[in-house]
């Protein structure tokens, strides 16, 4: 990671977006992200650049991440606002900018956008009844939402009342007379009704049978209260609470599906639309493709015009030699490559094509020497993409070699293709190859017999005390046989006696994960987890080693000093102890079990009870390890004592 090399990217990024060459944008901020791929503000310029060329997916995708990595960052929310909406998922970039207002309440970004939203989606519901629903509704939706504002008391006697100033009413073709039912048309977008209107809008819910009986519940009206502050909260109460898509079909007349309905017809309007955008775009850009083709042709000497004319035609040929290669017609394709080279030399990238043709042939050596080939004519004639091209020219040559098994020949020329052009592709590749060549050496190395040779080197050293050359010799027995568990279980016994009892806890699980029935391994597992004061789980590991083993005299001796320990130790509080074993996700699953929560409660209220629980076998070995993690204390003059430490929390039960 270097920040220096992000920020520099960024730099050159935040240049070509004041261009409007979002594209070379894109490549900048794609590689500040690659430098730092924690810093938010680089998926936020790359989301708003893949915006502005209607790249919407893309869009989202990185304005997601950015408030992912920074969710204070309120800019992200507007970018991520703005792509939902250009989607056409219009409530959820509401919501995206209700969050960022939240953190911003003033950035003209999301005051705009959420205006934007707020508009389209009453423009939509407007446009749903603009033509008449079914049943003969005539005229256009009152431009607001409904709740265009509610007077102070609410008709027929509520208390409280609701506060006023919700934006909405009818706007322009809206229906003066109001809707068949008693929605009257009122104010304009923003605008305040008068009580009459919204008495009316009340009366409405409350004389209707779908909704009158709501009223009696508290929680209901209380949302209704709440709409008068946010009437796009609406949208919002109809997905998560019934009662409210009921509330807007009788307000309406348009039930959920109805609206679901003129969504679907909205959004395959605005596909067609942006569609046809498209394709505008796309005419445009041939276009002024085709006037700089003519004005670059214009400017250029004889020579470069020859040159354009033959690579016009050598262009031709490589377009049937594509087409030949797509349907694995190596020979035609061959003949097609070489043609184009023969007509214009100078292009590297007909070299690369046949290269390409002779790799598929298995012919690796002409392969290479194509690769090559395109090499010289790129360091011969140098235009704007020729570090570009000399980049494909290794990797192909890379790729020509990791199908000959050749992986250090291959990882050389990917590196060189990177160092000339950056690629994820070429990236993955050298990937790829270095784990394959790590593997293979790694089987290469493997032989049994020498491991056995520093295996007995390593248990001499061993017994003479010599633990660090001995852990040595054990690593090279290890790499000659990785197979071998008792290898590993005896590295093992090495880190204990250096100490290390981390590395020595995974070497003797990964002897037992290679042969469950290592009971020496089981033993020492034990061990560990003894010195490490983490009782419960030495006490499980000498358990399942005397499983396959009754008479184990390790397992059994281990077992016994643990219990000493416990019983040692049961009227002090080791905090360390304790803490560890809050951490072990074991214990914490322990802990959240509701039936040790009641023994535990019963041991201070109901010790019958307890005792009587204690008869169930899961609970006995679960209160168990809680007093051989320390988390549970026991013992002292006689008197039984428990104490649970819980986060900080010491609760003492006496019985």
């Amino acid at each position: 990671m270097s920040k220096e090399a992000a920020q520099a990217a960024k730099a050159q990024g935040n240049k070509y977006f004041v261009e409007k060459n979002y594209d070379m944008a894109i490549k900048f901020f794609t590689e500040a992200i690659e430098h730092d791929p924690s810093d938010h503000i680089f998926f936020s310029n790359r989301s708003a650049c893949y915006n502005n060329l209607q790249k919407y997916e893309e869009a989202v995708a990185d304005a997601n991440e950015c408030v992912k990595l920074n969710p204070s960052f309120a800019k992200g929310y507007a970018r991520l606002g703005m792509a939902l909406f250009q989607k056409g998922e219009k409530f959820e970039a509401y919501e995206a900018y209700e969050k960022g207002m939240k953190l911003d309440p003033s950035n003209p970004q999301l005051v705009q956008g959420m205006n934007q939203v707020q508009t389209a989606i009453q423009a939509e519901i407007a446009a749903m009844q603009g033509g008449g629903m079914p049943g003969g509704m005539p005229g256009g939706m009152p431009g607001g939402m409904p709740f265009g504002g509610m007077p102070g008391g609410m008709p027929g006697g509520m208390p409280g009342g609701m506060p006023g100033g919700m934006p909405g009413g009818a706007g322009p073709g809206g229906m003066p007379g109001g809707m068949p039912g008693g929605m009257p048309g009122g104010a304009g977008p923003g605008g305040m009704p008068d009580a009459n209107q919204a008495q009316q809008l009340m009366a409405k819910l409350m004389n209707d049978p779908r909704t009158s009986k709501y009223f009696g519940d508290p929680d209901f009206v209380q949302k209704l209260q709440g709409l008068a502050g946010n009437p796009m909260q609406l949208m919002t109460l109809m997905q998560t609470d019934p009662r409210f898509a009921e509330v807007f079909q009788v307000l309406t007349g348009m039930s959920m599906a109805d609206m679901h309905e003129a969504g679907e017809k909205a959004k395959a309007g605005k596909e067609q639309a942006d569609l046809k955008r498209k394709e505008e775009q796309a005419k445009r850009e041939e276009e002024l493709r085709r006037k700089e083709e003519e004005q670059k042709l214009q400017k250029m000497t004889p020579e470069e015009k020859a040159d354009f004319d033959l690579l016009t035609k050598a262009n031709e040929e490589k377009a049937k030699g594509n087409t030949a290669y797509k349907n694995k017609n190596f020979q035609d394709a061959k003949a097609f490559y070489q043609n184009a080279i023969d007509i214009f030399p100078k292009e590297p990238i007909f070299y690369l094509n046949l290269a390409a043709v002779f790799l598929e042939l298995k012919e690796f050596d002409t392969c290479l020497e194509k690769c090559d080939e395109a090499l010289k004519v790129c360091n011969e004639n140098k235009g704007e993409d020729t570090f570009s091209k000399m980049a494909k020219a290794y990797a192909r040559k890379g790729n020509c070699y990791m199908v000959q098994k050749k992986y250090d020949d291959a990882i050389e020329m990917y590196n060189k293709s990177l160092l000339e052009f950056k690629d994820e592709k070429v990236k993955l590749s050298m990937k790829e190859a270095q784990k394959i060549k790590k593997k293979e050496e790694e089987l290469a190395y493997i032989n049994p017999e020498i491991s056995e040779e520093h295996k007995g080197k390593a248990n001499t050293l061993y017994r003479e005390g010599n633990y660090p050359a001995a852990l040595k010799e054990y690593d090279e027995a290890i790499k000659r046989n990785p197979s071998n568990p008792i290898l590993f279980n005896n590295r093992g016994l090495c880190y204990s006696k250096l100490m290390e009892f981390n590395e020595a806890l995974k070497d003797v699980e990964k002897a037992i994960d290679m042969d469950p029935k290592f009971v020496k391994a089981w033993a020492k597992k034990g061990n560990i987890h003894m010195v490490r004061k983490e009782y419960h789980k030495a006490l499980e590991a000498y358990d399942k080693g005397l499983k396959l083993d009754p008479d184990h005299e390790e397992c059994k001796q281990g077992k016994a000093k643990t219990f000493a320990a416990i019983n040692m130790g049961a009227g002090d509080h080791d905090q360390e102890r304790a803490a560890k074993a809050m951490s072990d996700p074991e214990i914490q699953v322990i802990l959240k079990d509701p039936r040790i929560h009641q023994v535990l409660k019963d041991f201070q209220e109901n010790p019958k009870a307890a005792q009587q629980a204690l008869s169930d076998p899961d609970i006995a070995q679960s209160i168990q390890k809680l007093i051989a993690a320390g988390v549970l204390k026991t013992g002292q003059n006689n008197i039984y004592k428990t104490i649970l430490i819980f986060y900080g929390i010491i609760f003492v039960f006496v019985i």
